[in-house]
């Protein structure tokens, strides 16, 4: 599970609802790491 840290609040990045005044770095983050996610698990059924 990845979790995002800002001003002392831990969010999940697919489950919590952030606050308002975090909303937009927990949105970026989770952006990114839905965009991480997506890639790694094309590369599953590939070979190296």
């Amino acid at each position: 599970m990845i979790y995002v840290h800002y001003e002392g609040s831990y969010y999940h990045l697919e489950d919590d609802e952030p606050k308002e005044e975090y909303k937009e770095v927990v949105e970026r983050t989770r952006k990114i790491y839905l965009e991480v996610r997506e890639f790694n698990t094309s590369l599953d059924g590939d070979e190296v």
